[in-house]
């Protein structure tokens, strides 16, 4: 055999996870865009509309087309990834991050000042049925952008996890009119 993972030929180590193939989607730099869970039929928010340092993400109900704290605008990193930003605020400053730059399942996902870390940095992949899959770089795109235990209500947090093929793991991009960034009062 020998392949990493496979006790006959004297590895020890789990097998790694097959590798899927997939492309970048690639959007126009700046353009923004309402996230709607597959699975929930809710959308990725700013937990009570607070663009701050560590202020967390869930899924939640549209109240409103009026509503800026479910809307996210994609900046190209050039190479594939997007930084996404909170619409909140200047627009620009808050950014989609991967707590504490952690890979591992179960990560909190939050909004954080621009950093250029590879924890802010993520690639959107086509799925077959027109959404997309939100790929965080900081775990090699391993692992995506997903509600906690496909949960389908509002307030549901939002997480990092492993690729696992789950609906709760879908996102349906749902484009936003361009308007200047609301500023919080």
């Amino acid at each position: 055999y020998g392949q990493k993972g496979v006790p006959s030929a004297g590895f020890t180590q789990a097998p790694s996870a097959p590798v899927e193939k997939f492309e970048p989607a690639e959007f126009t730099d700046g353009s923004a865009f309402r996230f709607k869970n597959v699975n929930s039929g809710l959308y990725m928010q700013l937990e009570n509309g607070n663009a701050a340092n560590a202020a967390n993400v869930q899924q939640g109900d549209l109240a409103s087309a009026a509503d800026k704290h479910n809307v996210w605008k994609l900046y190209s990193t050039g190479d594939g990834y997007y930084n996404i930003a909170s619409y909140l605020g200047d627009g620009q400053t808050y950014m989609l991050d991967c707590a504490a730059k952690k890979a591992d399942n179960g990560t909190n996902i939050q909004v954080y000042q621009s950093n250029n870390g590879t924890n802010q940095q993520f690639m959107f992949t086509k799925n077959s049925d027109g959404s997309y899959k939100i790929r965080t770089r900081v775990s090699g795109c391993n692992s995506a952008v997903e509600v906690i235990s496909a949960e389908l209500t509002s307030g549901a947090n939002i997480q990092e996890w492993e690729v696992n093929g789950e609906k709760c793991q879908n996102w349906i991009l749902e484009p936003v009119a361009a308007e200047p960034p609301v500023t919080e009062p």
